[in-house]
């Protein structure tokens, strides 16, 4: 039974969990989304805590995301749009978090998780 008031819409985008006052980051691909909601998925989230930023690059967007459910390799989250003074501050990250770095981690999120499937 379908519990979230907005069937989510399929994605496919590449994602940054940043956490730990943006220390720590990792990739992954935003499956499905709505305005409220997103499905993501990567290689493993035993690290990831509770509550973090979700930086989306192809939307321009970046969220406050809290876990409501989780899974090894699956995290369903509700997001909240950032604040722009939060906005400003994700701007300034290092440029390890650069559109390229971003592309090559969530193709390997990808990869990992073709193999795990098969």
């Amino acid at each position: 039974m379908e519990r979230r008031k907005k069937s989510r819409q399929p994605a496919f985008l590449g994602g940054t969990i940043l956490y730990n006052r943006r220390l720590w980051s990792a990739a992954c691909v935003v499956k499905n989304q709505t305005d409220c909601g997103a499905r993501l998925l990567a290689r493993d989230f035993s690290a990831i805590p509770d509550e973090f930023e979700l930086a989306i690059p192809r939307h321009e967007g970046a969220y406050q995301a809290k876990v409501q459910w989780r899974k090894r390799n699956e995290l369903g989250v509700t997001i909240a749009p950032l604040q722009s003074a939060d906005l400003r501050a994700l701007g300034s990250r290092p440029k390890r978090l650069s559109a390229l770095v971003l592309e090559d981690d969530v193709e390997a999120v990808r990869r990992s998780l073709i193999h795990s499937i098969e």
